[in-house]
Order: C-alpha cells, then structure tokens, then sequence
C-alpha cells in the first residue's frame, strides 16, 4: 500500500509505502468498523438516482495551524485572516444555491459555517459524524516535538493499520464521514450541500 499527500503537509513526506500487515487481522477490524457505522446498502445508496452536490470545507486558519495538533481541544478560534478566508470564500460560493450547511461542533468549523449561513441565509446544522479526528494522547503536542515519537513517524507512514494512541484510526474516521454524507445524500437528493470540517476528515 502506497500513500501519498498532495501537496506534502508538515511531517508528511510525499508519498509512503506501508510495512506488512496482516490481511486477516485487518479484514476482520474493517468488517467491524463498517458494521459498527453503516446502515443497510439500500439506504446507503439509495436508489432515487439524483445527484447530490457536496462542497468539502475545511475551517479557516487558527492560531494552531502549523504549530501545534489541536485535534478537539476546545476554546480555539479563527485568526483575522481565518476569518477572512472564511468570509471571501462564503462570498465566491454566492454564484448557487446552498441548500443545507452542516458543521462539526468544534468552534473554528462553527465559526466558518456562521459566516456562510450568514451571507447565504440558510441556517447551519451541527453533525458530530464531520468532527475533528480523535488525536487521544497527542492532542495539543507541538509538531516539532512530534517529529521526534516513532509512533508519530509510523502513523505518517501507515496511517490506514496505526491506532492513534488513546485515539481513532483511520478507518473509522472514514467510515464515520462517509456513512454521514451517504445519509445526507439520501436525505436531500438533487440538493446541494456544504460540509465544514476539518483536514483530515476531509
């Protein structure tokens, strides 16, 4: 398995191959996690057969961005130029319609969805399912501190088979995120939808 970032972030370098896995193990932990998060197939995919337009936004800069690993520490807020970014980017999307605005409850996504419910007068929705990831015992580290865990290296290298100590792994991170908008999907066909979250749900 080969994972690459594009464009490499802090910590990540372009692309990783994985180390050996075992196959059983891991099949038997992702047959639990879908079924653990998903509903049945004909909900999921439904069969209305309309498209339903999803807009992926990550949260304007904060004061973390770069520096430390926020994950769901509460209290943080966008910077002027978060808020900035959040309110030209509500700006540009006032070519269409939004039909729903759907955010994670921590406040910087909240503080974003505000700015584009308040220029698109749609009312904002909170969804847990778009949350931050679940950064357990690393949350609030600094980056350059983290640079030196092995664990921090491994994770970067096989995300998709490395729990997040006293955190999430990946694949319920996935599985969360897609189960929700499969839901959303279902709920507003032919709707257009914006999602506020953060980078790595994304």
């Amino acid at each position: 398995l080969t994972l690459c970032f594009t464009p490499p972030s802090r910590g990540r370098r372009p692309c990783h191959t994985s180390p050996p896995i075992e196959l059983a193990e891991f099949s038997q932990f992702a047959s639990e996690v879908v079924e653990r998060y998903l509903v049945e197939p004909t909900t999921v995919f439904g069969s209305h057969g309309l498209v339903t337009t999803f807009v992926f936004i990550r949260h304007g800069e904060t004061e973390a961005v770069g520096k430390t690993l926020a994950g769901r520490n509460p209290g943080l807020h966008l910077t002027a130029r978060g808020i900035g970014q959040a309110r030209t980017l509500a700006e540009r999307l006032n070519f269409r319609r939004l039909d729903r605005v759907i955010s994670s409850p921590m406040e910087r996504t909240r503080q974003t969805a505000a700015l584009i419910t308040e220029i698109h007068g749609t009312d904002m929705e909170i969804d847990e399912a778009f949350l931050e990831v679940d950064f357990g015992d690393w949350t609030g580290r600094g980056f350059d501190e983290m640079e030196t865990d092995t664990l921090w290296r491994r994770y970067h290298e096989f995300r998709g088979g490395i729990r997040i100590p006293g955190g999430e792994m990946a694949l319920e991170i996935q599985t969360r995120v897609v189960a929700a908008t499969e839901r959303l999907r279902n709920e507003t066909p032919e709707g257009v939808i914006a999602l506020i979250s953060h980078g790595d749900p994304i």
